[in-house]
């Protein structure tokens, strides 16, 4: 084995077998052979080098192919499906020269998943003289994730393809803040009956919160708006449906669909801001989505802010989230246009609603749009909070009144210009996020689904909700 090879004991099966694969290679096998078409033969060379991982490990080689055989077949089968997703229309040649595999793995693994109907065939392609060239490709509907969005007075459910498209959507409207996990599980039993057959597409299960949640261990410890505290959730889905189930926060979500979706994903470093019902942030640091110690970073939603009518400090959220700008509506609704006052008394739905009402009049009303503006200060402060300690190369305002940026973005750059002074406070961006924000925050949880469902492949941010 090459001297520069490390080995640790955490080595995952599929770092062992390349492991050994690269030893192969590298002379212990025989002369021109395939090390991964012949890995599972087992010849006398590659055993020679799995011995020296042997003895380091202290597994047999019984146990080493018993590992490996189940887990490389899934490995393999994730490549050719990677492939796929990332080239669009391959030929099982092309498939075999992407990922390094042997034309007869790709074409049993073909086989199987166009008798899965996950793949089709997708005609010939004439590459020049001779037969044409089959081309397969991905159907992104084969595959789906169960997206869930709990919030105060709803539940939004989801059914998202490979595409972080929303195939099916259902949403239901809950009376009050009381909340408990039956609701979660009635609601998905509802949504089971509407996809129908489709059901058996989806792989896995992402629950969505606001709050502080612990993704490792699924538990919730904080969601004032649901009365949710210390809540374990996750093992009782898992148990009751039979699917991987992740639990995660409802702006760690929304920032996963951006970083999936939108165009600005190529910035390594980015500060997502959360303006709506409640405040929050989520971080993304060298490409990685980070939670902190706790699972809390950029839970800006508590960050103390001087309270300029008691001259006291108080959490950001309770001054500045849609909650406060509601609380304050009905005194300024006076001067307000009569037209959108009567579409605040005929919206009877939930507070959400109302909230984009108030949005959508401020831009296209100056009273309106003074009224909003008189929060964006502390805005301008948690944003400024956030570039001073991040350094980041892009703020990514997000929420229903992210919306109404032009509104107040004048306000976020004078803060940025008093709180973050020079560099880098005049090298950073802030713009509004480009996806929808219940369309985000849907298509976060169905990557998050995705993901711990092992299809890794549709976003490279290292997200990783299990320990």
């Amino acid at each position: 084995m090459p001297s520069e090879t490390r080995l640790k004991r955490s080595a995952s099966p599929i770092k062992l077998a390349n492991l050994c694969c690269d030893a192969f290679k590298d002379g212990k096998g025989k002369r021109g052979s395939d090390p991964k078409k012949d890995f599972f033969r087992c010849p006398e060379g590659l055993f020679s080098s799995a011995k020296k991982i042997n003895s380091m490990m202290n597994i047999s080689k019984a146990n080493l192919l018993k590992v490996n055989g189940k887990t490389m077949a899934s490995h393999n089968e994730r490549l050719v499906l990677q492939a796929l997703y990332e080239y669009g229309l391959l030929s099982r040649t092309e498939i075999t020269r992407v990922t390094s595999l042997s034309p007869s793995v790709v074409t049993h693994i073909s086989r199987r998943l166009l008798e899965q109907k996950v793949i089709y065939e997708a005609g010939k392609r004439q590459p020049g003289r001779g037969r044409g060239l089959v081309q397969l490709a991905l159907d992104p509907d084969a595959i789906l994730a169960l997206s869930l969005v709990v919030d105060f007075q709803r539940i939004r459910l989801g059914a998202v393809n490979l595409e972080g498209k929303v195939a099916e959507y259902q949403r239901i409207d809950t009376s009050n803040r009381q909340f408990s996990p039956d609701a979660i599980v009635d609601a998905i039993d509802r949504f089971q009956e509407k996809l129908k057959d489709r059901w058996d597409r989806v792989m896995g299960l992402g629950l969505v919160l606001p709050g502080t949640v612990d993704p490792p261990t699924g538990k919730v410890h904080d969601v004032p708006t649901l009365s949710l505290y210390e809540l374990d959730v996750r093992q009782e889905l898992r148990d009751r449906f039979q699917k991987p189930v992740v639990v995660e926060n409802d702006v760690n979500a929304l920032s996963l669909a951006e970083q999936w979706k939108s165009v600005n994903n190529s910035n390594s470093n980015v500060a997502y801001i959360y303006l709506d019902y409640g405040i929050g942030g989520s971080l993304f640091l060298n490409g990685q989505l980070f939670r902190g110690s706790h699972g809390a970073a950029g839970e800006v939603h508590y960050f103390p802010v001087l309270d300029a009518a008691s001259g006291s400090y108080r959490h950001a959220g309770g001054l500045a989230d849609g909650h406060a700008i509601l609380t304050a509506l009905p005194e300024a609704l006076g001067s307000f246009p009569p037209e959108m006052a009567a579409e605040l008394k005929a919206a009877k739905s939930t507070v959400f609603d109302q909230l984009d009402i108030v949005v959508r009049w401020a831009l296209k009303s100056e009273k309106v749009a003074a009224f909003v503006r008189r929060f964006a200060e502390t805005w301008g402060v948690l944003i400024s909070a956030l570039v001073n300690m991040v350094d980041p190369d892009l703020v990514v305002v997000c929420g229903t009144l992210s919306t109404a940026l032009p509104v107040y973005e004048d306000i976020i750059h004078r803060k940025m210009k008093d709180l973050v002074p020079g560099f880098p406070g005049s090298h950073v961006r802030v713009i509004p996020a480009q996806l929808n924000t219940g369309q985000a925050l849907l298509v976060g949880g169905g990557a998050c689904a995705l993901i711990e469902s092992g299809h890794d492949f549709i976003l490279n941010c290292g997200y990783r909700p299990e320990k």
